[in-house]
């Protein structure tokens, strides 16, 4: 009797960490996804100043070398600003399949209470009442 005490503590004790190492994981994929918003934010800025530099270099006398630069540079940040929203996105899918398949914390502990509170080893076994009635 003693033992099943110790192993479901122990299993709720592993379920509790497993939880717990969850949460920070989808902690760390809320604040990546934070990360990456504002670097899409700062891709933005970067693209409208080279955006106004083309089009103030366009009317005055710039080579078209340095036109051509600039429209490289345009078409880099384009293709970072839409790969990072790309891993945004991959991110947002990650945590809702987190969220579905894992027990949330408030969840877990609303299992323990029951458990806690119904105790099921002190109920007897099948084996245990067997034992009891051939005693007698």
């Amino acid at each position: 009797m003693v033992e099943q005490t110790q192993g479901n503590s122990a299993e709720l004790k592993a379920l509790n960490t497993t939880v717990m190492l969850l949460s920070q994981k989808m902690a760390y994929l809320v604040r990546n996804e934070k990360i990456l918003s504002k670097n899409i934010l700062i891709l933005n800025e970067k693209i409208n100043k080279v955006a106004e530099k083309s089009v103030v270099a366009g009317g005055s006398s710039a080579d078209s070398g340095q036109l051509e630069e600039i429209n490289v540079q345009v078409v880099e940040l384009y293709d970072k600003q839409k790969s990072i929203r790309q891993e945004i996105e991959s991110l947002r899918a990650s945590m809702d399949n987190l969220k579905e398949v894992f027990v949330t914390k408030e969840e877990l502990q609303e299992l323990k209470y029951i458990i806690d509170t119904i105790n099921p080893l002190e109920f007897v076994t099948y084996q245990q009442l067997k034992d009891m009635l051939n005693k007698k």
